[in-house]
């Protein structure tokens, strides 16, 4: 494991001012996973948009050629939850979610780690 780029308890308080910034109460699973990302210098907060900024693991290559490697998360809308829900699966539901949110094709989120994507879904929990 490399060594962090942020110390445990400061990325924890980091999380627990984030939380209280956006009135949210993620669950301690949420907290860690968020932890871990900003521990890892891959996960920044945009205080005044309250969005996330998500550098990826590793990159993933377009059929352009050309390397993606960043999201931004915001809050999602009434509405996309509502579209979202119109999934056949729950699998199929997060997907619809995650693209709204980040404002990515399905394509490129089915491409992402399953690490990636606990991790969107934790950073959803900041959200209410």
């Amino acid at each position: 494991m490399t060594e962090p780029k942020v110390a445990r308890e400061v990325a924890e308080s980091e999380v627990s001012r984030w939380a209280e910034l956006m009135e949210a109460d993620p669950s301690a699973s949420d907290r860690g996973n968020v932890a871990r990302a900003i521990m890892s210098g891959r996960l920044s907060l945009d205080e005044g948009a309250e969005t996330f900024l998500l550098r990826l693991r590793h990159p993933i290559k377009l059929e352009n050629k050309a390397e993606f490697d960043t999201l931004t998360v915001r809050a999602p809308t009434f509405r996309e939850s509502c579209d979202a829900a119109k999934g056949k699966n729950d699998s199929d539901t997060t997907l619809r979610l995650l693209g709204a949110i980040t404002e990515q094709p399905i394509g490129i989120l089915e491409r992402l780690p399953q690490k990636e994507i606990n991790l969107l879904g934790s950073l959803l929990s900041f959200f209410g």
